[in-house]
């Protein structure tokens, strides 16, 4: 897997539902997150913001959310098809991810579905 070349943008901090999973237990002393049911989430900002984005960036970043560190924009991006993607392709995060959609390699390419045609 490459990495994604953020060169610091954080749009995908903003606006956006952070699930924690299993994988972030040893962390969640850090989060500040809320339990919605059986679902626990990360909190946000009044402006949509997540509460672990600061001036320099995400201010948890070392232990940050396994949904964090995994999500590619560009990927995401190449897996949304039909009026899914016209209407995500005009977000914010979706404005970014087509920045860096060339930037991905065979590889990633090669983990994507076959037919993201239909939607």
């Amino acid at each position: 897997m490459s990495d994604v070349p953020c060169n610091g943008c954080t749009a995908c901090c903003r606006q956006q539902v952070v699930l924690l999973s299993e994988e972030d237990e040893p962390n969640m002393a850090v989060y500040d997150y809320r339990r919605i049911g059986d679902l626990r989430v990360l909190n946000n900002k009044p402006n949509g913001e997540c509460t672990h984005l600061g001036r320099e960036g995400c201010t948890i970043y070392e232990r940050r959310p396994f949904i964090c560190r995994t999500y590619d924009c560009r990927k995401h991006l190449e897996s949304l098809a039909g009026r899914e993607r016209q209407r995500f392709v005009n977000s914010a995060v979706g404005n970014e991810e087509r920045k860096r959609l060339g930037t991905l390699d065979a590889d990633d390419l090669a983990d994507l579905p076959n037919d993201r045609s239909s939607a």
